[in-house]
């Protein structure tokens, strides 16, 4: 799969939105193209990161980027956190 946005749509919001349509706070990983600097920093802002991985592509090299799955905050959760509450919990709970 790849994801594609024509320059004039560029900094509308759409390469967000479709990313998070296709894969909202799942991990992931992608292949950038060497060179891409436009896409790396939009996939840094939504939490990729390089990996070192690199492969020989048809039209130069690209380079693995990864996502950990980013975790769903709770309303009761970002209270707990500005509390300065202890972040131990027992076990089996969230």
């Amino acid at each position: 799969m790849g994801l594609y946005i024509r320059k004039e749509m560029y900094g509308q919001g759409l390469g967000h939105a479709l990313l998070q349509a296709v894969i909202d706070d799942r991990a992931a990983y992608l292949w950038i193209l060497e060179g891409n600097e436009r896409a790396s920093r939009f996939y840094r802002r939504q939490g990729f990161r390089y990996d070192g991985v690199s492969k020989a592509a048809r039209v130069g090299v690209e380079h693995r980027m990864v996502r950990q799955r980013i975790p769903a905050v709770s309303p009761a959760d970002e209270l707990h956190m500005a509390s300065g509450a202890s972040d131990r919990r027992p076990p089996g709970c969230r």
